[in-house]
């Protein structure tokens, strides 16, 4: 009885949504991402919080802010070359699920679901 109980806790513990929790350091470095059409997609996070993104011959770029609850913001530049942020900027965010070193599984802000993958 007590063997039922415990496997009981265990899946309903698995089964509920904890928050992530992480640092900003932990977002930093570049991640791979397989929803880029046929290509691979790439988001390079810095460490003064600003990122570059690409997928095939689109390119974004902006800043990142790391919000609790495992929500990474994504503020892009209202004007690429000149890299400034106004109010006309669009702002993404991705939900991030589940979190390890070189793992990250998203949400992005459409409702798809990706794996990102550090290298």
């Amino acid at each position: 009885m007590k063997l039922l109980l415990i496997v009981t806790l265990c899946l309903i513990a698995g089964a509920v949504d904890v928050p992530v929790s992480i640092e900003p350091k932990d977002i930093v470095g570049t991640w791979w991402t397989k929803l880029c059409d046929r290509y691979e997609g790439r988001y390079d996070f810095r460490s003064d919080f600003t990122y570059g993104g690409s997928c095939a011959d689109m390119i974004d770029g902006g800043k990142w802010k790391l919000h609790k609850g495992g929500k990474l913001e994504l503020i892009s530049y209202s004007d690429f070359d000149k890299k400034t942020i106004s109010n006309g900027s669009s702002r993404d965010i991705v939900l991030i699920n589940r979190f390890g070193k070189t793992v990250m599984h998203v949400t992005l802000w459409d409702g798809k679901k990706d794996v990102w993958t550090k290298r």
